[in-house]
């Protein structure tokens, strides 16, 4: 999830950073096109400086039952290497974790098909 972060938002600095930035020249544009990119490029620029992007890992309250702890492990060894810039092991672990992923998903519906088929046989009889 990304989001701005406010905390040390500072409305006057803000303010008076946007009036030194030659905002008002674009009143004096007369394409619309250019005055509009250039407001939107004067105002991401100094939004991001006093209010910057930031992103945070939002979890999941409860993790699908197929997922195990060997899977989260290897999202973690598939993360790591992405982060270090080694992409060799990225693309070894990201290929690991994918097929665990498709194995896992596969076995736990297979089993629940199982269960499922068991039960209706059940009750015909």
């Amino acid at each position: 999830m990304t989001y701005r972060c406010f905390k040390q938002f500072n409305e006057s600095s803000f303010v008076n950073e946007l009036l030194s930035s030659g905002i008002l020249e674009v009143e004096t544009l007369d394409d619309p096109n250019i005055a509009l990119a250039h407001l939107t490029s004067i105002l991401k620029c100094t939004l991001d400086k006093h209010a910057p992007i930031k992103r945070k890992k939002v979890n999941l309250p409860k993790q699908p039952e197929w997922i195990t702890d060997t899977i989260l492990d290897a999202r973690k060894q598939r993360d790591y290497w992405f982060r270090k810039k080694d992409f060799n092991q990225y693309r070894k672990c990201r290929n690991l974790y994918n097929s665990m992923i498709k194995n896992a998903k596969k076995n736990y519906f297979n089993n629940a098909i199982k269960q499922m088929s068991i039960l209706l046989h059940y009750d015909e009889t």
